[in-house]
């Protein structure tokens, strides 16, 4: 039916050619309440938030403030639906033809409106490729069908020293998280209350266990936080989770872009202390419209890469995958991993080869990347994370 409709569309394109909507980012010019924030932060970030900052010497500054609730309401009572929006880049997405986009332009706190869409291609489908703590005694364990991966970044002996997480707040940004909240290979996490909490940005509601979602998330969370006594340890198993669902599994769309902003700016409000996200965007939207080139991929070019470096400026680390691109005809780094603030981590076999799959450096400004890699292939068959 899909197909059917992209060729009455291309038929009547030259007719609705002006009419047709397309996803923007609407920049504000200012903040004018952020006196406010600066008075009490506490409005709007966590002590934990704040003590990371004072910890790294970081200084708020008007990013941190919220949004400018009267400038938001003026969008809305022209007409438009206002879901996503950024305190970091300061405005909000809107869906928008080229007549409203003027509308918008002409708004006196509106400094510009920048559109998610790259190319000027008009077709509307495009097919898809593919305890809290251990004691000292327990800290070197039976680490079981973990045992190689772990060994092959020397992460046991960071274990036997005591880094095993405590303390360290990590957010993990993805498609969903089913069963987690009953899977065995959780239940140490939700015994010893380390996971925090959690959002689905897609739905905007707090369903993020659904066993509908899709299980990339659960299963990254599992690689972590994952135990399972003498048969699993994942490579973060004491630290503190919060879990949030940016990534819409069934499509790929332009707005998923800003949910992982959203998240990033709520896993700075809770004061996580790492991002840690399995995701990427580039060349396969549903509507190439939106597609970003290679020479987009410089780390400052796509609104998600916008958004990691933010977050790495307000003292996060953040970690993500650079695609499973290598052996496609896009065999490049994904965005938001093209951003050299950003921890870009690449796939490698047992004998530290490259995966066939992980993409392919450096970013489109000639920065390396990745900057570290771990065990993508070659892995012994895992238990599942139930």
């Amino acid at each position: 039916m899909r197909k059917y409709y992209f060729l009455i569309f291309f038929l009547l394109n030259a007719v609705f050619v002006m009419a047709q909507t397309q996803l923007v980012f609407v920049f504000f010019r200012d903040k004018p309440n952020s006196a406010d924030f600066f008075q009490n932060p506490l409005s709007e970030l966590s002590q934990k938030s704040l003590d990371r900052r004072a910890a790294q010497g970081i200084e708020l500054n008007e990013q941190d403030a919220p949004l400018e609730d009267t400038y938001v309401q003026a969008v809305k009572d022209l007409g438009f639906t206002v879901t996503d929006t950024s305190k970091w880049l300061n405005g909000v997405a809107v869906n928008a033809d080229e007549q409203q986009i003027a509308q918008l332009k002409n708004l006196s706190f509106v400094a510009s409106v920048e559109s998610f869409a790259k190319n000027a291609i008009t077709t509307t489908e495009k097919r898809k490729t593919g305890k809290n703590k251990f004691d000292s005694e327990s800290r070197n364990f039976d680490y079981g069908y973990s045992e190689e991966q772990i060994e092959q970044i020397n992460l046991r002996a960071l274990h036997v020293m005591g880094y095993t997480g405590t303390g360290i707040t990590i957010a993990v940004l993805d498609t969903g998280f089913p069963n987690v909240d009953k899977g065995s290979s959780y239940k140490r996490l939700r015994d010893n209350g380390q996971i925090k909490g959690g959002y689905n940005f897609v739905q905007k509601n707090n369903d993020i266990y659904n066993p509908a979602l899709n299980t990339h998330g659960a299963n990254c969370l599992g690689i972590m936080g994952g135990y399972v006594e003498n048969a699993f340890t994942g490579s973060a198993p004491d630290a503190d989770y919060y879990l949030y669902a940016t990534e819409n599994a069934e499509h790929e769309i332009p707005e998923e872009e800003l949910y992982w902003i959203e998240a990033a700016e709520e896993a700075d409000r809770v004061g996580a202390d790492v991002i840690s996200s399995s995701l990427g965007y580039g060349f396969d939207f549903d509507d190439p419209r939106y597609d970003y080139q290679y020479e987009d991929m410089t780390g400052s070019r796509s609104f998600i890469a916008r958004g990691a470096q933010a977050a790495v400026e307000k003292g996060i680390i953040v970690s993500a995958a650079a695609g499973n691109e290598g052996n496609n005809n896009w065999h490049y780094i994904l965005s938001p991993a093209d951003n050299t603030k950003v921890f870009t981590v690449g796939g490698v076999d047992s004998s530290g080869y490259a995966s066939v799959f992980s993409s392919y450096g450096p970013n489109a400004s000639g920065a390396p990347k990745p900057d570290g890699s771990a065990r993508g292939t070659f892995m012994p068959t895992l238990p599942p994370m139930v």
